[in-house]
């Protein structure tokens, strides 16, 4: 899924008439900054797409990698993506061990070489981009739910925000837990 996939998808559910250009597959950077400077709410909602995206990633479906580095500690402006958090920090021989955040990077307690498994924030993507979801489960509505709610905090609407907030969370709760069902045992009567 692309950003441009989510804001049609959000303009269809809010109802807004867009430029139907920009969703064609030949719309490219170009196009988009020309309507982002002539309708606001079509650049705000661009935008909101993406803070969905991240708050996806960094609060419910982490997207994680793992680093190699020949020493035991590291900078974070050496890890190939912007560290989120430090899950677990591997010896030489694939060992856990323990590991201390500093405010700029991550010591572990080894001699040696370490693998750092990590989640990471997304990079900020352009109109045509893919977006990075740590879940396969995660499908565009789930997206285009916190987009709008997003959008809709940002231009005052409360109460449709909350409206659309509530859609969003409960969207991720089945998504977190998909299967899961509240059975109330049957009433017994004496």
């Amino acid at each position: 899924m692309t950003v441009k996939e989510i804001v049609k998808l959000c303009s269809d559910l809010l109802q807004y008439d867009f430029d139907e250009r920009l969703f064609d597959e030949s719309a490219d950077e170009n196009v988009y900054r020309q309507a982002a400077d002539a309708d606001k709410r079509f650049k705000l909602l661009s935008q909101c797409v993406g803070y969905c995206e991240k708050e996806l990633a960094c609060d419910y479906f982490p997207l994680t990698a793992s680093q190699f580095f020949e020493k035991n500690s590291a900078d974070f402006t050496e890890f190939e993506r912007h560290v989120h958090e430090v899950r677990k920090v591997k010896d030489g021989d694939g060992d856990s061990v323990d590991f201390v955040n500093t405010p700029d990077g991550v010591v572990a307690n080894t001699h040696g070489c370490m693998t750092v498994e990590y989640s990471y924030r997304p990079e900020k993507k352009g109109y045509a981009d893919r977006l990075e979801i740590g879940n396969s489960k995660v499908d565009e509505r789930l997206v285009a739910y916190g987009a709008i709610a997003e959008y809709m905090f940002l231009t005052g609407m409360y109460d449709e925000a909350s409206m659309w907030d509530k859609r969003y969370k409960d969207l991720i709760q089945t998504t977190l837990y998909p299967n899961r069902s509240i059975r109330i045992p049957q009433r017994r009567w004496e």
